[in-house]
């Protein structure tokens, strides 16, 4: 161990101290049966103090040398008897003798000391009487030790480590008696020890420049042989948070800036708000927020005036309460051996069993007890660690607030009386004591807010103090956490200081109601109903607020395992065994939620190491601890602040769980996996809006998915790498083009100035609709001409051959709807067109641009300027051509219209002849006359479609060539931006519409 973070030098001093440590248990052995044994052991750790000395070749070493063996011998003087041990030892000191006498001392002297001991007044752990009190760990050590009388076990009489993080740590030193030498190392490096040498008092030694994150060693040599036992204290404060940065820390700031976005993004599409902190080995390297403090009116609608949310907004943490009241409480009194887990819950509610009543439950976790004798022997045997776990049996939530619930079906029920309903914490207490138990203690895991309830109230009657007091006195203020507290409020925070919760008060909407219900949104206030109404705003499973960076530094804890800074809470033990797995379960410890073998990947990810743990608070707040990683996540929202989104069938959800905001589910360069991760978590939202089966686009989770489209193509323009704009494309494909027209729309033009490639598409599709315009049309024109045909033999043979006539009709109505298709294809060409006309504006602009970079760049200022003409010329060419296709799409609409108009026509005319083809000649004559007109109209349509065609290709040619030009031009355009800077996207032939940047 000593090798992780040791140097030549401290191991010279280490391996000194060992031989003087073994030489000292010779003192006990003295004319006994293993007087020879201790005497050769001690010889043999003196030759090899000898042997380093003769390979290092230094003065020091060689002291080292003479000083072991001068004590040796002067041991061997007092403690060794018998004869044949004397005679040994005096040949063995000789030889040895000899061999120091013989070493050179041409090698590199020790490095000079690094660090100093300064006097102190004070020092953590050590109380007014000069004595150590603050608990004992690995962090609290006694030098020498000299724990033991094994002969391997000494060497760690003068060695010790201290869990720390780089950048941070002062080891404090009481010398309780006077030294006249000892020699410090801590990971190697020399301490200046002369301020301690000779007397006694406290000192401490700045070592942050030295340490290191986990294990920090600590050596302590070179005192006298004769030193007593016990002679030095030292004491390591635990690590404290303090400010750093990503890179620090080896955290890529990309992933951050990925995170950024997506909350901002859902922010801008109605998500409420958020505040994120993450601590990374002992260094608090991000924190940020985003929204307001009250995102809607109480009708649903976006507020406009709310104040921005900043770092200091307290968040209502909900059942995060659990953990950093309850269970730290809980913790600490277990540390300080004031409460057992075993103790039953009846050593502190003595009627907690007596009292049961008889309830048969018809709720999924169970009906129950059988009769009211097994009731009361369930809860007889219950333990704070049953309660502690999940396991003792009580309802998820039997309301005490609510005079209207059932508790038989643990549904509100308006009209029935709630035998539990309790409001204040004694009449709490004794509905708890009332309440019967839903299934056998320990045969299931169901969380229940009732099991924190009855904690919370046990830890006051333990140290007499309200919940509050006690962990404000006892962990808030002495960590000087100033933005954690119950009852905000009533602490000196505003409103407009703390995120606003549930619009409506609790009544989701308007849909529940019970006595003394609130009804105006909750700000400042617990929104938990059984924490406001029943427990005044403190009780043991909510109520607790905090903004991200304090509860950070308080989740913290966890990782330092003993305490923070001077302040010792926990010991590492008592850590370990709350953070452990319990029997039944690798996903939950003594309260504690695990990740165990990705068990909840939900709220930790699937990256987050075994032992990770943390908590979850339906108000939308999380905390993520991963000890393996020296990592704390805060992660703290106000996502029910919000409208209900289906008051009627849901009332428990609300907009705000709908979006990606409300999840608290190594290469060189790590962009391309978040640009990858981003685009699959679109995909997999789309998944979930598709089950949603709705089609309305304000819907909170299709916007979600919008906020997600835009960080797609807010990608794809930042980094148009092929896989950024595959994705951007593939966005397109996956929104509906009925429900998300509007977006697609926006999205496509922001494709085309971000992909030139797309400007071909576009191009090829109006080739494509000419075409198809094109044949509809001669179709369109032979179904008129066989119309014509027919109509004229029924004009000759009206009055023998009335079917004649009706078949004239019918090829009349083909020609109509012929000349219909021709109508929507031509009008499709018309779209095309009109689409490769912006497309080729784009990409006009963007070969402006390029020509103007091209001229700065340019060594030849001439040439560069006949380049830059050359491409903007290209670029006019293909505005002309693009326009004249638009041109001549709109002719082919407009002539595919008239010849509708005609084949509809000539189609009543026919329907005439039907009619009265024996009777009137006049009519079979009109008809061909009419059907005539329509082939006419046909074939305009039929030329002016392939006019089009011939546009729609000459527009495409002319893309093809800009497209060409931007490629061998660069791709200083490809975002389409202003060329001087300014934040206008878009741009034109003359320049930046804008700035004018640009203009020729």
């Amino acid at each position: 161990y000593e090798s992780f973070t040791s140097t030549p030098d401290a191991m010279d001093a280490s391996l000194m101290q060992f031989a003087k440590e073994r030489i000292k248990l010779m003192s006990s052995h003295r004319d006994a049966y293993d007087e020879a044994p201790h005497m050769n052991d001690s010889f043999a750790l003196a030759d090899l103090v000898v042997t380093r000395a003769e390979r290092r070749q230094t003065q020091v070493t060689k002291d080292y040398a003479q000083t072991v063996l001068n004590d040796l011998k002067s041991y061997v003087q007092t403690y060794v008897a018998k004869e044949a041990n004397l005679t040994n030892a005096e040949a063995w000191s000789g030889a040895l003798q000899a061999r120091i006498d013989a070493i050179g001392t041409e090698g590199t002297a020790p490095a000079a000391p690094s660090m100093s001991a300064v006097q102190v007044d004070a020092m953590p752990g050590i109380n007014a009487s000069g004595n150590f009190a603050g608990g004992q760990d690995q962090n609290a050590v006694y030098f020498p030790r000299w724990g033991s009388g094994t002969t391997s076990y000494c060497y760690n009489n003068s060695i010790t480590w201290f869990e720390g993080f780089a950048g941070q740590g002062t080891v404090y030193f009481q010398m309780r008696r006077a030294v006249p030498s000892m020699r410090i190392f801590i990971n190697g490096v020399e301490v200046d020890t002369s301020a301690m040498l000779n007397t006694t008092g406290m000192f401490a030694i700045d070592a942050s420049q030295y340490t290191v994150n986990g294990r920090n060693s600590v050596q302590v040599t070179d005192m006298p042989i004769a030193t007593a036992r016990l002679s030095a204290l030292m004491v390591v404060t635990n690590p404290q948070v303090v400010e750093g940065t990503p890179s620090e820390v080896g955290l890529d700031t990309k992933a951050l800036d990925m995170i950024d976005s997506m909350i901002q993004k859902d922010i801008d599409y109605g998500f409420t708000s958020a505040q994120l902190a993450v601590v990374k080995d002992g260094k608090l390297v991000y924190s940020n927020a985003w929204g307001t403090v009250n995102a809607y009116n109480q009708d649903g609608t976006p507020k406009t005036d709310s104040e921005a949310v900043t770092t200091d907004t307290l968040y209502d943490l909900a059942s995060n309460t659990k953990m950093y009241a309850t269970n730290y409480a809980v913790q600490y009194l277990v540390q300080n051996g004031k409460l057992n887990l075993s103790d039953p819950i009846t050593k502190f509610f003595p009627s907690f069993a007596e009292d049961t009543i008889e309830i048969s439950y018809r709720v999924s976790q169970g009906s129950g007890a059988p009769d009211l004798a097994t009731a009361k022997a369930w809860k007889e045997e219950l333990t704070v660690a049953d309660i502690l776990q999940h396991q003792a049996g009580f309802a998820p939530d039997p309301q005490f607030h609510n005079d209207q619930f059932d508790q038989v079906t643990q549904k509100p029920a308006p009209g029935v009386e709630n035998v539990l309903y309790a409001i204040g914490k004694e009449q709490v207490a004794q509905a708890i004591c009332k309440a019967p138990l839903v299934y056998e203690p320990g045969t299931k895991t169901v969380y229940s807010d009732v099991d924190y309830m009855l904690l919370g109230l046990i830890v006051e009657q333990i140290t007499g103090q309200s919940l509050d007091v006690f962990m404000r006195e006892t962990f808030y203020e002495p960590l000087n956490l100033t933005h954690i507290t119950f009852n905000p409020l009533q602490n000196g925070f505003t409103a407009n200081q703390v995120a606003a919760t549930e619009l409506n008060g609790n009544t989701r909407d308007g849909v529940i109601s019970f006595q003394n219900v609130r009804t105006s949104t909750i700000q400042g206030e617990v929104h938990d109903e059984k924490a406001y109404y029943a427990m005044g705003g403190v009780s043991g499973h909510a109520g607790l607020f905090s903004n991200a960076e304090d509860l950070a530094k308080l989740a913290s804890m966890m990782v330092n395992q003993s305490g923070y800074g001077d302040k010792r809470l926990f010991s590492y033990n008592t850590n370990q065994y709350f953070t452990a797995r319990k029997d039944s379960s690798a996903t939950w410890g003594q309260g504690w939620w695990r990740q165990g073998d990705c068990g909840r990947p939900w709220y930790f990810g699937v990256q987050a190491s075994r032992n990770t743990v943390g908590h979850q608070g339906w108000t939308g707040t999380l905390t993520v601890v991963d000890p393996a990683e020296n990592l704390v996540i805060v992660y703290l929202t106000n996502k029910i602040n919000s409208p209900v989104t289906n008051k009627e069938t849901s009332p428990n959800q609300f907009d705000g769980n709908w979006y990606t905001a409300d999840n608290h589910s190594a290469s060189a360069d790590i962009q391309p996996a978040l640009d990858a991760l981003m685009n699959d978590t679109l995909t997999e939202k789309m998944r979930l809006v598709d089950d949603e089966n709705t089609g309305d686009p304000t819907h909170p989770i299709v916007k979600s998915a919008y906020a997600l489209a835009e960080q797609i193509f807010d990608n794809a323009e930042a980094r148009p790498t092929e896989e950024n704009l595959t994705a951007a494309r593939r966005v397109l494909e996956l929104l509906d083009p009925e429900r998300d027209g509007d977006m697609i729309a926006k999205l496509t033009q922001r494709l085309e100035m971000i992909d030139p490639s797309f400007l071909l598409e576009e191009a090829r599709a109006a080739k494509e609709a000419a075409e198809a315009a094109q044949k509809a049309a001669e179709e369109a024109r032979k179904a008129a001409e066989d119309a014509k045909s027919a109509a004229e033999a029924a004009a000759e043979e009206s009055g023998e051959n009335k079917e004649a006539a009706q078949k004239a009709a019918e090829k009349a109505a083909e020609a109509q709807e012929k000349a219909e298709e021709a109508q929507r294809a031509a009008e499709m060409a018309k779209d095309a067109a009109q689409a490769a006309a912006e497309a080729a504006e784009a990409s006009n602009q963007a070969a402006a641009v390029e020509a103007r970079l091209a001229a700065e760049k340019a060594v030849d200022a001439a040439v560069s300027a006949a380049e830059a003409a050359t491409s903007a010329s290209v670029a006019a060419q293909a505005m002309e051509k693009a326009q004249a296709a638009q041109r001549a799409a709109e002719d082919a609409a407009k002539v595919a219209e008239n010849a509708r108009d005609e084949a509809e026509q000539a189609k009543k005319t026919a329907e005439e002849i039907a009619a009265s083809a024996g009777e009137d000649r006049e009519f079979a004559e009109k008809a061909a006359e009419e059907a005539k007109a329509a082939e006419e109209a046909a074939k305009a349509a039929a030329e002016a479609a392939q006019a089009a065609q011939k546009a729609a290709e000459t527009a495409m040619q002319a893309a093809e060539d800009s497209n060409q030009g931007y490629h061998e031009g660069g791709n200083g355009a490809v975002s389409g931006r202003c060329p001087g800077g300014c934040q206008a996207r878009r741009g034109s032939a003359e320049g930046c519409r804008g700035c004018g940047a640009g203009r020729r």
